[in-house]
């Protein structure tokens, strides 16, 4: 009687924990999504600045749009990566993924092209 109880016991484990992972992969795909959502709001605002103040200001408003193209464009890949990697619950987390991300990414594009082939299709 004890055997059969700890072998309904695992089956019930069995079967409720794809569901436990999925919920808890769903919660995550939404949090990263609005991670990724605040810091493109983020940078465009940082970009709108570009007609205000110095020559510093304005190419740090010009590397906020670019930053605020990429994260729309690769938005979805993101939050993919991010959850087979399973980065922590946590926005300051995210966040450091996100930079890590964009700077790999500029890093593998050739000079002054990063960009502007996604942004033709």
């Amino acid at each position: 009687m004890k055997g059969i109880r700890i072998i309904v016991a695992i089956a019930v484990v069995g079967l409720l924990l794809p569901v436990v992972l999925l919920a808890d992969s769903t919660d995550l795909t939404e949090f990263y999504g609005k991670c990724i959502d605040q810091r493109i709001q983020q940078c465009r605002l940082k970009a709108a600045t570009l007609e205000a103040g110095t020559e510093g200001v304005r190419e740090a408003a010009l590397t906020a749009g670019r930053k605020a193209q990429y994260y729309v464009l690769h938005r979805d890949l993101l939050v993919r990566q991010m959850v087979e990697e399973r980065v922590a619950r946590n926005p300051h987390r995210v966040n450091r993924y996100l930079v890590r991300a964009y700077s790999e990414y500029l890093a593998s594009q050739p000079v002054g092209t990063a960009l502007a082939a996604e942004t033709q299709k």
